[in-house]
């Protein structure tokens, strides 16, 4: 079974409890600290949280499956969903409004990654690809790796039209009075499964953006968005 609850949801931040195990720092911002689009909002969020000597890197976003690592001295704005990090230096990020913000890290090594997947990216198997990508660069074993997903769009309220059902099997959808729904969290899990990871290193957080107070959401015809970020704390290692 999966591991009892281990977010916490402040009226600023979302977080899974167990990076902060290994040495991590991340998390998902709330609409009350604003719109994460403003690269100076951004910055006067990462100040606060006394991360001011990190190098924040954000993505032009496409719904792809593209990852890239985040290294020192690239600062072209890169045109993918997902990053790949081992530094502690780095700070990448990406924005979401209802898309899944999903977490991966190791439990032994310095390695962490950060991905923008919604029903696009899931349909293209993002979370499999990113596991798998991450194990691969990093020669990492998949029982090493802790996941999870962030608030996003929920099953009750993710209604789709029926041509979506050719891009995901029977078991990810709901179908009854209400429409036809997508279970993301599903999906996600599934793809993670697949990649190696146990049961119980998967977190999926139940809260919806799109009912649930404090998100913004592009399904409420909100444009603002939120930042999924991950780091190394500083000074700490990954090892528990």
């Amino acid at each position: 079974m999966p591991i009892k609850e281990p977010e916490v949801s402040s009226q600023y931040l979302w977080q899974d409890l167990r990076m902060a195990d290994y040495g991590f720092l991340g998390g998902l911002t709330k609409r009350s600290l604003g719109n994460m689009k403003d690269a100076q909002v951004r910055k006067k969020f990462f100040e606060s949280q006394k991360l001011k000597g990190k190098m924040p890197r954000a993505l032009s976003q496409v719904h792809g499956t593209r990852i890239f690592h985040a290294e020192k001295g690239a600062e072209k704005v890169l045109e993918g969903d997902g990053w790949f990090a081992n530094d502690g230096e780095m700070l990448p990020l990406i924005l979401v409004a209802d898309c899944v913000p999903l977490f991966i890290w190791s439990k032994k090594e310095p390695v962490f990654g950060v991905f923008h997947a919604g029903w696009r990216g899931m349909a293209k198997s993002f979370a499999y690809i990113a596991s798998t990508e991450m194990q691969r660069l990093f020669n990492l074993n998949a029982k090493d790796l802790l996941a999870s997903a962030g608030p996003h769009i929920g099953v009750c309220c993710c209604e789709v039209g029926p041509e979506i059902k050719e891009f995901f099997p029977k078991e990810d959808f709901i179908d009854d009075k209400k429409g036809l729904r997508l279970d993301l969290n599903i999906e996600a899990k599934n793809q993670l499964l697949r990649s190696g990871l146990s049961e119980d290193s998967i977190y999926l957080s139940l809260e919806c953006t799109v009912c649930a107070p404090g998100y913004f959401s592009h399904r409420n015809g909100e444009t603002e968005r939120m930042a999924a970020f991950m780091t190394l704390k500083e000074g700490l290692s990954c090892r528990k």
